[in-house]
C-alpha cells in the first residue's frame, strides 16, 4: 500500500482541544478525522466523528456526534 501525506492548515488549537476534551470526558477512547482541504477559504477543515463503540465501558451512550471546525 503506497502512502500518501494529507496536510491541513491553520486548525484552531483551541476549538480542537475543547472538542477532545469534550469527548475524552463523555467517554470516548477513540476518534475518527477527516481532513477537507477547502481551496476558496483561509482555512482548511477537519471533521471529527466517533461511534458508540468507542465508548468506554459503563459510560452513558451519546448520541450521533460530529463536529467541523
Amino acid at each position: 500500500m503506497e502512502k500518501s501525506n494529507l496536510k491541513l492548515t491553520k486548525i484552531p488549537i483551541e476549538y480542537l482541544l475543547e472538542i477532545l476534551e469534550k469527548l475524552y470526558n463523555d467517554g470516548y477512547d477513540y476518534f475518527d478525522l477527516e481532513g477537507i482541504i477547502d481551496l476558496d477559504r483561509e482555512k482548511d477543515i477537519i471533521r471529527i466523528t466517533v461511534s458508540d463503540d468507542y465508548l468506554t465501558e459503563d459510560q452513558p451512550n451519546i448520541d450521533d456526534y460530529e463536529q467541523l471546525l
